[in-house]
């Protein structure tokens, strides 16, 4: 019931795409792996670190900046996916490039 709407990024695990719910107005990241070596390690080492983020994503607030919390997984099958709460504002490698370009205070 989510309709793929636009590829947010892609790098060595795969690819990051927005999408919409069909009839309720929510969104989310679904983060595609598609990366084969990537895709066996998740489904070896990371399903017990993933089911334990998912069980902290429950208690995680709006008013903690930071966090995005990870709301479904699939991790079977030929493309496991994650999926996020969608928090718009870009990626982080642009915030980090943003932050990098910023004067620095050495008044100490």
């Amino acid at each position: 019931q989510w309709k793929l709407e636009s590829l947010l990024g892609a790098g060595g695990f795969g690819e990051v795409w927005l999408a919409r719910h069909t009839f309720l107005d929510q969104h989310r990241a679904f983060k595609f792996c598609l990366d084969p070596v990537s895709r066996d390690r998740l489904l070896r080492h990371e399903g017990e670190v993933v089911k334990r983020v998912m069980a902290a994503s429950v208690d995680v607030r709006a008013d903690q900046p930071g966090i995005v919390p990870l709301m479904d997984a699939f991790l079977e099958g030929e493309t496991p996916w994650l999926a996020y709460e969608y928090i718009d504002g870009g990626d982080l490698s642009g915030f980090l490039g943003k932050l990098g370009s910023m004067p620095i205070d050495r008044r100490g």
